[in-house]
């Protein structure tokens, strides 16, 4: 009866831990409308009412961690996790221990200070907030953990010592590499977003007055501050979540534990892992690293509205990438960078030659209409967008075994992807129109929240591939 299963609640402490981290979510997903609002009229009346925005924008953030302390409640009943919670809204969810790809464990620096952490439970095709319980204290979290994996027949972990010698362990300049390495303009952005709204709230006459005064010089050294300051707020972003990133192998799982102030410990079940693939952007491949991304069925964490990978190895050495990647893997049966693999049919490069000379195009055409005749030489990018897209058709190439579906490409990010064909649970074959006027057609294969799109092949060979991977399609059962 239901009356035999009490419900537990979050620890009282949560409600003041999670106040502060709740509120800043909502500041940074926010920036535009704060923006508009600190940039607005100086007319008192405007003020008056940006105020009581503000207090009513940053009041949703105070409710919301106030209904979620005192709403949710959890329980183990018959084996399975039941969570209820709401307020005038209520919402029952149960999730069956079978169907958990993977147990993270979250902890801040509020989270240390009270002794509580964050218990994130993912599973199959649900979002991750819908299992997440914060917060609890650390013994209650490892009794949570321990009751779910004893009914969903898994082994049961352990805690983590920290002597325990880890399988890769990066330091805090590995940290900040991986940080340099990553494409990010975000300042830019902002500066350009605080630039237009300033631009557009001026009169014509000042508008005017302003692109005509504008130094060329003084603009290149403010993007380039703004080049400088985002690399560097990407280095330091990237010290503060991958700081002392460790990775153990417990059994049959995987350990992944990584920040600085915010300490997370992501644990993946080896037997829920359905794909894999190593990341190689340009600068971070001459310094010897690339970076390995684990995915189960799961949706992963939210970031900001983005979806993020459940296990990420942010800088592993390139001589070690076989060797970690068949760890995530069991069942690789592969070497994607030794044994050889099949190309994209040489027809296929057309369609990368069209969309050069389409790009190249564009650029010439907007040199000429902001520079005039002198714009012109703007049309040798043609050649770098040709060559880049020769580069690109030489560097796809994929390969099927009785195991796994590797598919690897890119030039300047250099990509290889594995996918375990225990898991496919459709594959089809299509043809985009330049593909159909070349006789040409590509396989994709999806898994759970995964698609992974074959290079471009003859027809028939395509049609080939589908049929080899059909039986295991139908063996395939959901995750």
């Amino acid at each position: 009866m239901e009356s035999e299963t009490p419900w537990r609640g979050l620890h009282p402490a949560s409600l003041a831990v999670n106040l502060l981290p709740t509120t800043w979510r909502t500041a940074r997903a926010s920036w535009p409308l704060l923006l508009a609002l600190f940039l607005g009229s100086n007319r008192r009346a405007d003020d008056l009412f940006n105020l009581i925005l503000l207090v009513m924008f940053f009041s949703s953030s105070l409710a919301r961690t106030v209904t979620h302390f005192a709403t949710l409640r959890y329980r183990i009943h018959e084996g399975k996790l039941e969570l209820r919670s709401g307020l005038f809204s209520r919402t029952a969810r149960v999730l069956d221990p079978a169907r958990i790809q993977n147990v993270n464990i979250v902890q801040n620096l509020f989270h240390r200070m009270a002794g509580l952490v964050e218990v994130r439970v993912e599973t199959a095709g649900e979002s991750p907030m819908e299992g997440t319980l914060s917060a609890l204290s650390l013994a209650e979290a490892e009794a949570l953990k321990a009751e779910l994996q004893s009914f969903s027949g898994q082994p049961i972990s352990v805690d983590t010592p920290e002597d325990e010698p880890p399988s890769l362990q990066i330091s805090a300049v590995e940290a900040l590499a991986f940080g340099l390495t990553q494409r990010s303009v975000g300042l830019i952005a902002v500066l350009s977003a605080v630039g237009f709204e300033l631009f557009t709230r001026m009169s014509p006459d000042e508008s005017r007055d302003v692109a005509q005064n504008v130094d060329p010089k003084a603009l290149g050294a403010v993007l380039l501050i703004a080049l400088c300051g985002s690399w560097a707020l990407s280095a330091g972003s990237s010290l503060l979540r991958n700081h002392g990133q460790r990775l153990i192998e417990q059994g049959e799982r995987l350990i992944i534990e990584a920040g600085l102030f915010t300490r997370r410990r992501v644990e993946i079940p080896l037997g829920k892992v359905q794909y894999a693939r190593f990341d190689e952007p340009l600068l971070r491949r001459l310094l010897g690293y690339g970076t390995l991304v684990v995915e189960t069925a799961s949706f992963g964490q939210l970031e900001g509205g983005v979806r993020q990978a459940e296990g990420q190895l942010v800088m592993v050495p390139q001589h070690r990438r076989a060797e970690l990647m068949g760890v995530a893997l069991p069942g690789l049966d592969f070497d994607p960078w030794t044994d050889p693999s099949l190309p994209a049919h040489p027809r296929a490069i057309w369609g990368r030659v069209l969309g050069a000379l389409m790009r190249g195009g564009v650029v010439g055409g907007l040199a000429i209409w902001a520079f005039g005749a002198a714009g012109a030489w703007a049309f040798l990018s043609l050649l770098l967008f040709l060559s880049r897209a020769r580069l690109e058709h030489q560097a796809q190439g994929y390969a099927v075994t009785p195991a796994v579906v590797m598919v690897k490409g890119g030039y300047w990010t250099k990509t290889v992807g594995v996918l375990d064909r225990g898991k496919i649970q459709s594959v089809f074959v299509v043809q985009p129109l330049f593909d159909r006027m070349l006789g040409l057609g590509r396989v994709v294969v999806r898994v759970a929240g995964t698609e992974m799109q074959l290079p471009a092949v003859e027809l028939s060979v395509a049609l080939g591939v589908l049929a080899q991977l059909r039986p295991a399609e139908q063996r395939a059962q959901p995750s």
